[in-house]
């Protein structure tokens, strides 16, 4: 039972410190249509992270890994099954600038993705649609 309490503790702080995390990533204005779209699904990651050189967020996920970009320009989300990602992607957040990982993500590590969403109408359905579709929440 002390366990399974213990457990249970350990997923709150992680969700509340991924939300924190997603929150001062997209924007402190609670209007932002990232925050408040990825803030639903905090308590169905299990890490969030962001990588400065490449000014993007990474939430991940049991089976997968979602690449958002924080920065202004933004740039499409791409979603990738976790094994993947580690394999082929992980290494290039840290290598690159925002522009040089758009860049790539899009030419050269596109096979890679499961899917490329652009943040236009009715992203959020789309990207919620394919979530549930892949069992990923």
């Amino acid at each position: 039972l002390h366990r399974l309490i213990r457990r249970q503790r350990q997923m709150c702080i992680r969700d509340r410190l991924n939300y924190i995390l997603i929150r001062e990533s997209f924007s402190k204005n609670s209007n932002d249509e990232r925050l408040q779209f990825w803030s639903q699904y905090v308590p169905y990651s299990t890490d969030a992270y962001r990588v400065s050189a490449s000014e993007c967020l990474v939430i991940e996920f049991e089976m997968y890994s979602i690449i958002e970009f924080t920065t202004k320009t933004m740039g499409p989300l791409y979603i990738y099954r976790k094994d993947i990602f580690e394999k082929f992607v992980k290494k290039y957040l840290k290598r690159m600038n925002n522009t040089e990982l758009r860049h790539s993500l899009y030419n050269e590590l596109l096979q890679y993705a499961t899917e490329r969403i652009i943040h236009h109408d009715n992203w959020q359905y789309k990207t919620s649609r394919y979530l549930m579709a892949h069992s990923i929440i």
